[in-house]
């Protein structure tokens, strides 16, 4: 059977594969340079839904230098997709998939079916900061500073109706805030040059955040129903 050149490549805006050498630049200054960035994936004209995330990590199989397709964000990892699926925003059988494989199992195919239902369901899944690191762990201001252009300008690709930011320090630099999750969760911003986007700020739902999940889920579903 005939592989395209990169199956994958469809759930990345087009004008941000441009953008390779930036990434790559962000990537070595800031991440691990065994590892390749990650923009985001999803469906990529007019979502209905962005879900922006921190940044990814070697946890995720698919930043391997092995890897020879598109880089997405989570495959090989669950805890972000059960959340979806607790959103609603992954079907059943998908999860199942997911559970079921061992992060050496997954192949291109996998990852084609878990974003087909993600663009499905008019989804994106954003890295706010697209550097890869080994292990989960904070990237200095900079870094968040030279990726906020990046990350605009994937929002303007996108033209998303809602932008949910996770957690207190995305939110705090896009919104060029000093208040925290506490006071801001659930509230609706509006940005200059993107005015027709929502960007909703909640709790982070992973990794130390698992305790927050919950609220995250329920301020998300009030805006998605």
């Amino acid at each position: 059977m005939h592989i395209p050149r990169d199956p994958l490549e469809k759930f990345i805006p087009k004008k941000m594969l441009a953008f390779a050498k930036q990434y790559a630049t962000l990537q070595t200054r800031f991440g691990d340079p065994s590892l390749k960035p990650v923009i985001g994936g999803g469906l990529t004209k007019s979502p209905k839904i962005v879900l922006v995330f921190m940044h990814p990590t070697g946890r995720n199989i698919t930043t391997h230098l092995g890897w020879p397709y598109a880089s997405l964000p989570w495959i090989g990892t669950s805890q972000a997709f059960l959340f979806l699926h607790r959103l609603g925003l992954l079907h059943r059988s998908v999860l199942q998939l997911i559970l079921r494989l061992k992060p050496d199992d997954y192949t291109y195919r996998h990852a084609l079916t878990i974003y087909n239902n993600i663009a499905n369901h008019k989804v994106f899944i954003a890295e706010y900061v697209p550097v890869t690191t080994a292990y989960s762990q904070s990237l200095p201001t900079q870094a968040y500073n030279e990726s906020l252009p990046l990350f605009r300008q994937l929002l303007l690709d996108l033209k998303p109706k809602l932008a949910f930011l996770l957690g207190s320090r995305i939110t705090s630099h896009f919104l060029d805030t000093p208040r925290g999750i506490l006071i801001l969760n659930g509230k609706i911003f509006r940005v200059p040059k993107l005015k027709n986007i929502s960007f909703i700020p909640t709790y982070y739902p992973l990794g130390q955040g698992m305790r927050n999940q919950p609220k995250a889920i329920t301020t998300i579903k009030k805006f998605i129903r």
